[in-house]
């Protein structure tokens, strides 16, 4: 990936209980344009024979993440 930018932040997705990688990975370019560039140079791409999906990641639109208060 670093080959098509500077890379800001990579976060590799683990299971929380085995600490083993989930398969996917949330890669920060330091500008839109990099990554962008790597979307479209690496989506269908092969790395060690496995071929790839490169997309930008969308709001998940799941659960909010912030706690709320609990009602008693």
């Amino acid at each position: 990936f670093s080959a098509h930018g500077e890379l800001k932040e990579v976060h590799i997705a683990t299971d929380k209980e085995t600490g083993r990688s989930k398969g996917f990975a949330f890669i920060t370019f330091s500008s839109k344009k990099e990554g962008l560039v790597a979307i479209k140079e690496l989506n269908g791409s092969e790395i060690h024979s496995r071929k790839i999906t490169v997309q930008e990641s969308k709001p998940s639109g799941g659960r909010d993440r912030r706690r709320r208060p609990r009602r008693n």
